[in-house]
């Protein structure tokens, strides 16, 4: 077993098998997520701990031992943002895992795209895919950067991989975004809040943290306190593309 799997698991339930900061902190409880980034640094080995939790799972989609922040099921949120129309054109699953919330997506006819730093969270995204009769692009791909996709999409989706980075690595993270949207596309994204004190890391974000991250290139439209799968307290932020 993974060191500190065990305590992995009992945080499930509480983050809502949804946080692979809450999940990282446990099993490497000398690391502080909160002072930085737990997506930087070679030191700290998150892409390759990722690896090795989504190997515990069968590529041919039967679970050894699931990833805990991986509900198979799309995010609420984003099932909510489908249905009121807030999805449009060609998306981008930045984050994207085993692949729940972009195969929500395609299933409902969208062009979608997943990208993710751990090649074996999309092999199973991949079999997901096969199995379901699904087309989706599954690609892996450093979210800070995105090269080789500019220009190309309509619509973000980011559950849960804004609250991983710095303030520096968000930096280049919604950089990234604004490079890869069209003119007037929108990102959708759902972060941890500050007002989910009781868990350990990753990084609470606060109101003005979510605001700060798009500032120049964007226009903030909405910015609401809901909740991820769980629940936990999340913040909810649309932005468009200028």
């Amino acid at each position: 077993m993974l060191p500190g799997y065990g305590v992995i698991r009992l945080l499930r339930q509480a983050s809502g098998g949804c946080m692979p900061g809450i999940a990282w902190q446990a099993a490497h409880p000398t690391k502080d997520v909160d002072s930085g980034s737990i997506m930087s640094g070679p030191e700290q080995g998150i892409n390759e701990y990722f690896e090795s939790v989504y190997r515990t799972q069968s590529p041919d989609g039967s679970v050894v031992e699931a990833a805990p922040w991986d509900v198979g099921a799309p995010q609420p949120m984003v099932i909510e943002l489908e249905r009121g129309g807030a999805i449009q054109g060609e998306v981008l699953d930045a984050g994207c895992g085993t692949g729940e919330n972009a195969l929500y997506l395609a299933a409902r006819g969208y062009a979608v795209t997943g990208v993710d730093a751990a090649p074996s969270a999309l092999a199973h995204a991949r079999a997901k895919a096969a199995q379901r009769g699904l087309t989706v692009e599954f690609e892996v791909a450093d979210a800070r950067e995105l090269t080789g996709y500019d220009g190309r999409f309509d619509t973000v989706v980011d559950s849960g991989l804004l609250h991983t980075f710095s303030d520096p690595d968000s930096a280049r993270y919604v950089a990234a975004l604004r490079r890869v949207c069209r003119p007037g596309g929108l990102v959708h994204v759902l972060a941890i809040s500050d007002a989910a004190e009781y868990l350990p890391g990753p990084r609470r974000l606060s109101e003005q943290q979510m605001r700060a991250a798009f500032t120049g290139g964007w226009v903030i439209e909405l910015l609401r306190p809901t909740t991820m799968h769980g629940p936990l307290p999340a913040w909810l932020l649309t932005a468009r593309r200028t």
